[in-house]
């Protein structure tokens, strides 16, 4: 049987249930159509793995991969997959949600560069997302502005989504790097340690690339570049690029610091994870008088938006949880993609199952004709008098830390609130994570453990300030005034 091409697939069926209706995207390893329900009618997205690699090995094992990747994490900022399975024909595909809108990348394209809120208020989310991949144990390895989708829901709010997990690497256990020593990735936004091939490659990885992401964003231009990718790999692995500051100088300095410390070529200076990453951006937008969205970045300890699901494993997770989630190909444009779950046909051999209708319990006075008298004993009113003042002991104090800065003054944020100002204290009854933040000084993040007590002492760093008109920390400056916010 002839292998049909990409045009004579469009009305035909796939698993005998997802009809395709049009191309919306191709890339090197598969097609995307866009396509319809049968059973339900909702849009949805197909993405079919191209002959070539249905019969290779490391072609399936590829498309399987990104699979099991997004299929292990839940969150409203990394693309949903729905479906996944294979034809008697051997055709293999992926059904995901259907997305209205376009990619970061053709909004790049369009507009050259980002205003400062339009870009966080994008980044923030994908920020989040990552970090939801990392908790789940998957590190992406290819985030790029192709690879972020900014959607609209049905109210017209813009929903970012992290897009396309074909490079991702699950993180073993108990190290948080992956085992690969293969150069993967797109070299723009690569890692240094990806670039030099390193064995151990962790969350720090993707932050480096959303931190190249924020610099193109606000620069308008990549942060590295060449004509050739191992002339950028080298490049990155020396860490030769303009500054932000330089690139960008109507970003501020607290913005502008923050990525450059995404960028660092050592780990160690770089900040660890998403969330540091994210804390970080909100800060310097508080400090620079930016009004950002407030889900712009939701904290992990708080819940998840819904997505309409039931505490219940979906149907469509019959296949398997390694075989349900896939995520879109890079540089799709303005396509679409709304939830829509496979409903599996009706089957004579499935049994309906009829729930009983619950009992009326019996009257009160039938109760009370067959319960038996119960008397109480009598009660000295004195001594019941008595009883009614014992007051209940205290509860024992929790367990605290005390907070001491110099300067003095700053705001200890929790979960996105001012809890207090140091010299200060905060219950450590349960593990939390705070900042340490004063206006001109770089944020201090602080994790407490359960039961944790004592007092910290923190010692914060001046952030150095540059302006076009005057020395660095020259204190005759006037402050620089907060950018409009251009709503989008």
């Amino acid at each position: 049987m002839p292998i049909p091409t990409d045009e004579e697939r469009i009305g035909t069926l796939v698993s005998e249930r997802y009809r395709l209706e049009a191309i919306l995207g191709q890339g090197g390893m598969g097609v995307v159509f866009g396509g319809s329900h049968t059973w339900t009618g909702r849009g949805v997205a197909v993405k079919i793995l191209k002959p070539d690699y249905a019969t290779d090995a490391e072609g399936v094992r590829r498309f399987l991969q990104e699979a099991r990747s997004a299929a292990s994490i839940d969150h409203p900022n990394v693309i949903d997959v729905l479906d996944m399975g294979s034809d008697e024909d051997g055709t293999v595909f992926m059904v995901l949600e259907r997305l209205e809108g376009q990619t970061l990348g053709e909004r790049l394209d369009e507009s050259g560069r980002l205003d400062v809120t339009e870009t966080l208020e994008v980044m923030l989310p994908v920020l989040a997302g990552l970090e939801s991949a990392h908790a789940a144990g998957v590190l992406h390895r290819d985030i790029k502005p192709d690879n972020i989708f900014i959607a609209t829901d049905g109210a017209g709010r813009r929903v970012p989504k992290v897009l396309d997990f074909g490079m991702s690497k699950v993180l073993e256990a108990g190290l948080g790097t992956t085992d690969s020593g293969a150069v993967l990735g797109t070299p723009y936004y690569m890692a240094p340690e990806q670039a030099e091939g390193a064995s151990s490659v962790g969350p720090p990885a993707d932050v480096w690339a959303a931190g190249a992401v924020l610099y193109h964003c606000l620069a308008g231009r990549r942060p590295y570049d060449g004509p050739s990718a191992p002339t950028i790999l080298l490049r990155i692995a020396r860490g030769e690029h303009e500054p932000l500051t330089e690139a960008a100088p109507h970003v501020h300095p607290a913005i502008a610091e923050v990525v450059e410390r995404a960028l660092a070529l050592s780990l160690d200076a770089r900040w660890p994870d998403a969330r540091s990453l994210g804390e970080a951006l909100r800060a310097g937008a508080e400090e620079a008088g930016l009004a950002l969205a407030t889900d712009a970045f939701q904290a992990p300890d708080a819940a998840p938006a819904p997505r309409g699901r039931s505490s219940a494993p979906p149907a469509r997770l019959r296949l398997g949880l390694g075989l349900g989630a896939v995520a879109l190909l890079s540089g799709i444009g303005a396509v679409g993609w709304l939830a829509a779950g496979p409903i599996e046909p009706p089957s004579g051999e499935d049994e309906a199952v009829v729930v009983p209708p619950r009992e009326a319990p019996p009257p009160a006075t039938e109760h009370a004709a067959i319960a038996p008298a119960v008397t109480s004993p009598a009660v000295d009113p004195v001594a019941r008098d008595r009883v009614a003042t014992i007051e209940a002991p205290p509860p024992a104090p929790l367990p605290r830390v005390e907070i001491v800065s110099e300067p003095p003054g700053a705001d200890v944020v929790v979960d996105g609130e001012v809890r207090c100002q140091t010299p200060c204290g905060l219950d450590t009854g349960s593990s939390l994570r705070a900042s340490v933040r004063l206006r001109g000084h770089r944020p201090r993040a602080l994790d407490l453990a359960a039961g944790q007590t004592g007092t910290l002492e923190l010692a914060l760093e001046p952030r150095p300030t540059r302006r076009a008109d005057g020395p660095v920390d020259d204190p005759r400056r006037d402050p620089v005034p907060a950018l409009p916010e251009t709503p989008f």
